[in-house]
């Protein structure tokens, strides 16, 4: 634990002399040196403000406010401020925000079956359906490989009383 935080503090301060900024916060976070992370972020922001750096500041503060200010920078097309309101909102028990935010983080990135996986999950949940097989569909297109998201697609199809169509995913 110690020899992490030592390492991850020089990483910081080698990006902070390459002005690394995205890397130099991170590692502050990664050493839990939070209030250094939060103290750099809110300099980078009085000189130039960034999406990114206001997501990072979201992230230190836990405001979901930061988030969308970075969505208001980015008009809207930077994924992780949503991804970020998502989780906000999941920790929160808002299952029907959460959604709402990780629906408009697909849009703007498609190709992360991460966050499809996290929509599909939310829309079991939500009792969803057609959305939970969408979202678990896009997860085996781009991740075959991905057996949990396989077997989420089985269970849709078994709730929607469609066993024909659940036992390929099975087999997957």
């Amino acid at each position: 634990r110690y020899a992490k935080i030592g390492i991850m503090t020089s990483a910081a301060e080698l990006f902070e002399e390459i002005e690394l900024w995205d890397e130099v916060v991170e590692c502050y976070r990664g050493a839990g040196k939070v209030n250094k992370a939060e103290e750099i972020v809110r300099k980078r922001l009085s000189e130039n403000e960034t999406p990114r750096m206001w997501a990072a500041l979201g992230e230190l503060t836990k405001d979901p406010a930061h988030y969308e200010r970075a969505l208001e920078l980015s008009n809207g097309r930077f994924s992780a401020a949503y991804c970020c309101l998502g989780q906000h909102y999941f920790d929160k028990g808002d299952l029907r925000k959460a959604s709402e935010n990780y629906m408009k983080a697909v849009k703007v990135k498609p190709l992360d079956p991460f966050v499809w996986f996290r929509l599909g999950a939310i829309s079991m949940r939500l009792g969803e359906w057609e959305t939970a097989l969408h979202a678990f569909s896009e997860v085996v297109q781009q991740e075959p490989e991905e057996g949990d998201a396989w077997a989420n697609v089985a269970a849709v199809h078994m709730h929607n009383k469609n066993p024909s169509e659940a036992y390929p995913a099975l087999l997957e």
